[in-house]
């Protein structure tokens, strides 16, 4: 019985990256129409972060200056002010998490479609020579 699965003593069916850093660096260049939307989600990401540490900041102030003296009118303000900030956090939240999964799905059809165009160009003997579990793995939508 053959080797099966990937464990250790697989079988390697189509070669291995040679060069890592080349197969990123080919891979990161299907990044480069989504740059704005990456740096949208940075800044997003930075202010979700900032926001939601302000929450304990301002809640050691409500403590500080609102509670123990006893100033109802100005834990309420405090209490809106944080109320906005954890609102705005998940607002961010919610953002960066939807254009990542745009930025995602956009990515993966754009690989798969120069994956689709290259199998076209593949003269019938390639498939002859080739086990079709070998270049099918290479995409998962190819073969069903």
């Amino acid at each position: 019985m053959g080797m099966m699965g990937h464990g250790p003593g697989r079988r390697p069916t189509i070669e291995d990256a040679h060069n890592q850093w080349e197969t990123i660096s080919r891979l990161v260049k299907y990044l480069k129409p989504y740059r704005v939307s990456l740096a949208a989600v940075s800044l997003l990401v930075l202010v979700g972060t900032l926001l939601t540490l302000v929450g304990p900041l301002m809640l050691g102030v409500a403590v500080d200056k609102y509670i123990i003296p006893g100033d109802i009118p100005g834990l309420v303000r405090l209490g809106a002010l944080l109320l906005v900030a954890f609102l705005a956090s998940s607002v961010a939240s919610t953002g960066y998490s939807i254009v990542m999964v745009n930025i995602a799905q956009k990515l993966i059809k754009d690989i798969r479609a120069d994956l689709f165009g290259h199998i076209q160009t593949l003269s019938m003997g390639f498939f002859d020579s080739h086990e079709t579990a070998g270049w099918c793995s290479l995409s998962p939508t190819c073969c069903n």
